[in-house]
């Protein structure tokens, strides 16, 4: 089976592991500063974001795109967390990979 590295599926266009490694600290700094505990972000975190990005990364993004990315990172969220609700499924740290019977799969 030809399996393509995660980067195949993760990451489009601009997108890239460094923007979203700043993008998840910033969010998660943003979130400890404010007290913030509201599922949505307020638009400030999207600009200071974009912002973050652009320092660190030199790509110029729009409020939409973060808010996009930040929509997407967290559907990936949800099904990597329903997956491990399945009987039989485990998240192997070391590895980096889901573990699961075959009749999970």
């Amino acid at each position: 089976m030809d399996i393509h590295p995660q980067e195949a599926y993760f990451y489009s266009r601009k997108w890239d592991h460094e923007m979203d490694t700043v993008l998840v600290d910033m969010i998660m700094r943003m979130k400890g500063e404010t007290g913030w505990v509201l599922k949505e972000f307020p638009c400030y975190f999207h600009m200071i974001a974009a912002y973050q990005i652009l320092e660190k990364t030199a790509v110029l993004l729009t409020e939409e795109e973060v808010s996009d990315r930040l929509a997407v990172m967290h559907c990936r969220y949800r099904t990597f967390k329903d997956m491990l609700t399945q009987v039989g499924t485990v998240w192997d740290l070391p590895s980096k990979s889901v573990i699961a019977a075959d009749s999970v799969w």
